[in-house]
């Protein structure tokens, strides 16, 4: 019994020690580089409710983004209080 009890704290000392070594080296690595995306987001309407839209595909697709699209598209010709 004591060679098992022995045994699961020198593991557990193991992995404990293998998890802060792991903590450090990430703490420590050098951070990737910032880089501009190619969308820009547009400024804040004030007095209007800005909307977004995320697309997971082509607006033409036939599926859910086209379903999205076109309510976007209604929501502009409907919604004079909107920034999209």
């Amino acid at each position: 019994m004591l060679n098992r009890k022995m045994f699961l704290t020198k593991s557990a000392f193991s992995i404990a020690a293998l998890v802060v070594i792991a903590l450090i080296a990430i703490a420590c690595a050098p951070s990737a580089p910032t880089t501009v995306g190619k969308f820009q987001i547009p400024d804040v309407v004030k007095g209007k409710y800005n909307v977004a839209f995320i697309y997971v595909g082509p607006h033409d697709d036939g599926g859910w983004t086209q379903a999205h699209d076109i309510g976007r598209q209604e929501l502009e010709k409907k919604g004079n209080n909107l920034a999209t």
